[in-house]
């Protein structure tokens, strides 16, 4: 799979998995929520659905 983000910058979006503040790893519902935060700061739009495929 290739990705091309245009215009850059979009790194910091990518901290979604970042460990939580204990050091434990967060789970698939904090994740989720971390996905909804940071998605508008980075101009990220979620679909939601079942998949195309």
């Amino acid at each position: 799979m290739l990705a091309i983000f245009t215009p850059g910058k979009i790194e910091g979006y990518f901290d979604f998995g970042l460990p939580m503040e204990d050091g434990s790893i967060p789970s698939e519902a904090c994740i989720i929520e971390r996905f909804k935060a940071m998605g508008p700061k980075f101009n990220v739009i979620q679909v939601e659905g079942p998949s195309p495929f």
